[in-house]
C-alpha cells in the first residue's frame, strides 16, 4: 500500500477516482465534494494506493487561521481492516 498527500487539487485521475469511490461508498452524488474542494483555502488530501488504484481517502481544509477540519474519507469495502483508514487519519493530523 502507498500514501500520497496532496496540498491542493490533486491530478484530475487521482479526483476521479476519489469521487468513483466515494459515490460507491455513499451511494449519493459527489458533485457536492468535488465543489467543495474547488472553493476551500489548503484543502488537504491524502490517498491510498494499491497499484495506482485509489482504494482510500481522507479530505480536509482549513477553516480559519487555527483551525483544519477533516471533511470526509473512505475507504473501498474490499480494503477495509487493513488499517488504512486509520493511517489516512493519522497522516492527515500530523499534517493538517
Amino acid at each position: 500500500m502507498q500514501y500520497q498527500l496532496y496540498e491542493g487539487m490533486p491530478p484530475e485521475d487521482v479526483i476521479e477516482q476519489i469521487m468513483n469511490l466515494y459515490e460507491t461508498i455513499f451511494q449519493t452524488s459527489s458533485e457536492n465534494i468535488r465543489n467543495k474542494m474547488q472553493k476551500v483555502d489548503r484543502l488537504l488530501v491524502l490517498v491510498a494506493l494499491d497499484n495506482g488504484k485509489v482504494v482510500g481517502f481522507k479530505l480536509g481544509y482549513e477553516q480559519g487561521a487555527n483551525e483544519f477540519y477533516s471533511c470526509i474519507g473512505g475507504v473501498d469495502s474490499a480494503y477495509r481492516r487493513q488499517g488504512i483508514g486509520s493511517t489516512l487519519m493519522t497522516m492527515q493530523h500530523d499534517t493538517g
